[in-house]
Formats: structure tokens, sequence, C-alpha cells
């Protein structure tokens, strides 16, 4: 486990990244948890009911207070705080962590997911203890590793048959491996 938590706000020239409120539900369940093209390349299906993205707020929390799972940022703009245009989250094990990311399809290409990832990159990296940041991505998600590239992280290979994308195909895929070390 890190020695030093990540503060629960992070900021960029003009993002926000910030811990979730209950508030969020709506915004996450409108905005990118129920668009079949956004969850596309995602490990989980679209949410059927608000239920779920509740469900999953109530998981980031057990995260926060334990620091153990996924902690995830709402990433907002610094003129509207309160509505989340998409989610970063980072999961440490040992003295690694690996980072996972959705933005809502109004925002696609226009540099936000790589702004967010690299504050979130600069900020994990440099606590004590944290030696390597990684992230998969699938293979074909052309967009993503397009991100994970352009945020500082270096492509280090393929992984075959590796994870599951439930919204593609019900046999496990093949995906890319990318990673920032100290």
């Amino acid at each position: 486990m890190r020695s030093a938590p990540l503060p629960d706000r992070l900021e960029t020239a003009r993002l926000v990244l910030r811990r979730h409120v209950a508030a969020d539900a709506e915004a996450i369940f409108n905005g990118w948890a129920t668009d079949i093209e956004v969850t596309r390349y995602l490990s989980w299906r679209p949410h059927p009911s608000i239920a779920t993205t509740v469900e999953l707020l109530e998981r980031y929390e057990r995260a926060w207070r334990t620091g153990e799972g996924e902690q995830a940022f709402m990433i907002t703009e610094r003129s509207a705080p309160d509505r989340p245009l998409g989610c970063i989250g980072i999961a440490f094990v040992g003295h690694a962590a690996e980072v996972g990311f959705v933005l809502a399809r109004a925002w696609h290409g226009r540099g936000v997911m790589t702004e967010a990832l690299q504050c979130l990159l600069t900020h994990t990296i440099a606590l004590p203890g944290t030696w390597r940041v990684s992230a998969i991505c699938e293979a074909e998600n052309k967009a993503s590793a397009r991100v994970l590239e352009k945020a500082g992280m270096a492509r280090e290979g393929g992984l075959k048959r590796f994870a599951m994308f439930p919204n593609l195909s019900d046999t496990p895929r093949d995906c890319l491996v990318f990673a920032l070390v100290r």
C-alpha cells in the first residue's frame, strides 16, 4: 500500500478532478453509463438502471475510505465543478497502480481525458512507494491507446486473450499495455 494518499481534489488549467458526491449518480447514468458507444470498450455493461450507478458510487466511497479498490475522480470543468464529464479511477496494489477512465461522448476529441490523465499520473507517480502506473485497453481501441500515449505512458506490448469486454464478445480479448514508471 502507498504511504501517502491522493488528495480528494486535483486541478489542471481547465479541469477539476474531484471525489464523487451522491448527486453525481444522475449525471453519470445519463452522461455515459448507459451509452452503448461509450461503454463499448469497457469491462462492464451499460447500466440498466440508476440503482446500478448508485451501487458504483457506493463502491467508490468504500475505496476512498479503505484505500482498497478503485478510487475514482469525477472529471469536471473548472467553470462547472458540479457537472461530471467523465470519470478517471486508480487502484493501488503494492508499488504499482492501474488507471482506467471513461468520458461522455459529447467530450470526446477535446483533449479532456489526456489532460485529466496527465494530472492523475503526475500526482500518482510522485507518491512515495509508487513506482509504476499502468493501463490496459482493448487492442482495437485506438482512441484510448492514443490518449494513453499522449498523456506520457509508454506502450509496453500486448497481452493475448487478457481481459473480458462484454460489450464486444463473450470471450477474452487481446489488450495493449501502457505504463509510466519512476
